[in-house]
């Protein structure tokens, strides 16, 4: 027999297709990491690209269409980061989901035209968030070492967001010049204030080494030191109360993992509760100075009325009714908010499109009824544990804590789950992990 080095290929092509290969990946996965850094910070990147188009041009509309373009051009060369997790399964149900709430917004007693109109934003952005998600889990790795580059650019993008969008404010609606608060920027802000947040409970910085060998610490990593009062203060300036108690969960959630974990989370808390409470009452007095408006947050806890429900009780009250009334099948999908707006709706409220019940607990149960709408809560808590243990046990637990931060945690107190694009997001996520029993380590 005869040993030969001949190989198929010459190696003068291998030379020459290798580079060209590599060149092809490194691109697609910088690609991949763009696309899940603007699908976490859709809000804040795409107020940034309309507060510089307002600042050059004067008007946002191409800045935001620009945003969606950069958006749409890293899908396309990413594709091959998520598209293997996309399924036959997965779109079917997919494409069920959107024709039912097609079938919902076109038989609405009201507004129905409005609610149409919406299916198309589910279509591409739902749709998008979705197969996304799917793929994090599998990119689990590279998703959690870009949580820890994205807090200083993101930060940095919040606070121009503030400079150039309070002094327009006759020219954008999510500006706080001239109103006590800007909900929109509050929760633009959340995503950066709640990965800093998990890297410090829950992550990396939580290790009792970090206050052994604080010198050791990478800088990228020491840099979250200074970006999370920062965060937080960003959060409080847009006065907006949801986006704090969705930061308290993870806090809570992440504290307890980390207490189970023996991490040393008393000292860790000491010193981020008093970089948070010096940041925050050296900077409010300024941050009034600069934005020509107190702090909502601030002025509602000196006067004793930061738990004030803001009239959210008279939508619970509402949907509550609904559901007694509609307790076997629900209402559907957009028609809970006819239903609220027909038991109750403000003196300012022209349609039925806001008044959805701002609680995920309240507005399934009223789509869907108490039946279905237990067994679907059973199924997705279900999915919520079995994901949680499989990203501890691969050590990535802040991807995890940092998706429920965004896509579930906010819909307690605020926003609806079908235009939070967020919680499609975090649904791709639960429905990839695999259903297998685990066991903590």
């Amino acid at each position: 027999m005869v040993l030969t080095t001949e190989l198929p290929i010459s190696s003068a092509r291998i030379r020459y297709w290798i580079p060209h290969f590599m060149k092809i990946s490194i691109s697609r996965e910088k690609a991949y990491l763009v696309l899940v850094s603007l699908c976490l910070a859709f809000t804040t990147i795409r107020l940034f690209f309309g507060a510089i188009s307002i600042y050059i041009i004067g008007n946002e509309t191409v800045g935001k269409l620009l945003f969606y373009v950069v958006l749409l051009l890293c899908a396309f060369f990413a594709m091959p980061y998520y598209i293997k997790n996309v399924t036959i399964k997965s779109m079917i149900l997919f494409l069920c989901w959107i024709f039912y709430c097609y079938l919902c917004a076109r038989s609405a007693q009201l507004d129905s035209d409005l609610y149409k109109n919406e299916i198309k934003y589910m279509f591409v952005f739902g749709g998008l968030y979705f197969f996304i998600g799917k793929s994090f889990y599998s990119n689990k790795d590279i998703v959690k070492e870009q949580l820890y580059r994205l807090p200083t650019i993101l930060n940095i993008i919040g606070i121009l967001n503030f400079v150039l969008l309070g002094a327009n404010g006759e020219k954008v609606s999510t500006s706080i010049s001239g109103a006590d608060y800007s909900m929109e920027l509050s929760y633009a802000n959340l995503i950066s204030a709640t990965i800093c947040t998990v890297i410090f409970v829950a992550g990396e910085l939580g290790d009792v080494t970090f206050l052994r060998n604080v010198s050791r610490i990478k800088e990228k990593r020491m840099l979250l030191v200074i970006n999370l009062p920062i965060s937080y203060l960003l959060v409080l300036i847009g006065g907006s109360r949801g986006p704090l108690l969705a930061l308290f969960f993870v806090a809570i959630f992440g504290s307890i993992y980390s207490l189970v974990r023996h991490k040393n989370i008393i000292a860790i808390a000491c010193l981020l509760l008093s970089g948070c409470f010096g940041l925050f009452f050296a900077f409010s007095g300024a941050a009034s100075v600069f934005l020509n408006s107190e702090m909502r947050s601030l002025s509602m806890l000196a006067d004793n009325n930061l738990l004030a429900t803001s009239g959210r009780e008279h939508y619970y009250s509402a949907a509550i009714k609904g559901i007694w009334e509609n307790k076997f099948l629900g209402v559907g999908v957009f028609k809970d908010r006819v239903c609220i707006f027909k038991h109750f709706h403000r003196y300012y409220a022209w349609t039925s499109y806001g008044s959805y019940p701002h609680n995920i607990v309240l507005e399934v149960l009223l789509q869907f009824g108490i039946p279905l709408g237990a067994l679907l809560f059973y199924f997705f808590g279900n999915r919520l544990r079995i994901a949680w243990k499989q990203f501890k046990l691969a050590h990535a637990q802040e991807v995890f804590l940092v998706i429920i931060g965004v896509g579930l945690f906010p819909l307690l107190v605020s926003k609806s789950y079908i235009q939070t694009w967020e919680f499609y997001l975090l649904v791709g996520v639960l429905l990839e992990c695999k259903k297998q029993v685990v066991s903590a380590t």
